[in-house]
C-alpha cells in the first residue's frame, strides 16, 4: 500500500493529508522490542524508503481510538470537518483509493 499511498500524496498534495500510523513490534532474541527500538527501526525504514507523507508509530492507545480497527493496514478517511467519512481493512488497489479520495473531496459536505 506504500507506493499507492505516495502516488495519492503526490496527485492530491494540496488537499490531503495523509498519516501512517504502524503498529509493527518486531520481536527479537528476548521478546518484543521495547518502544524506543521499534522507533528507532521505523526512523530507520523511512531514511531508506522514498514516503512523501508523515508516519508515526502507534500504540495501544492510539489503536483504542480507531473505530472498528481489525486489520492491517486499516485506512481511515477524515473529512475536513473531523468526522470519520469511510474505513477500510486491509489492502487496497491504488485505483479504488483513487477514486475514494477524489469522492471524497468532490463532495461538498465532507468540509
Amino acid at each position: 500500500t506504500i507506493p499507492e499511498l505516495v502516488k495519492l500524496q503526490d496527485k492530491f498534495a494540496d488537499d490531503l493529508a495523509i498519516i501512517g500510523v504502524n503498529f509493527e513490534q518486531p520481536s527479537g532474541g528476548g521478546g518484543m522490542a521495547s518502544y524506543e527500538e521499534t522507533k528507532t527501526l521505523l526512523d530507520q525504514f523511512l531514511q531508506q524508503q522514498p514516503i512523501n507523507y508523515t508516519c508515526v508509530l502507534g500504540t495501544r492507545e492510539i489503536a483504542m481510538q480507531i473505530p472498528e480497527f481489525g486489520a492491517f493496514p486499516t485506512l481511515v478517511f477524515v473529512g475536513r470537518d473531523g468526522e470519520v467519512k469511510l474505513m477500510l481493512n486491509g489492502y487496497q488497489p491504488g485505483p479504488m483509493l483513487n477514486a475514494i479520495v477524489t469522492s471524497l473531496l468532490d463532495d461538498t459536505t465532507v468540509e
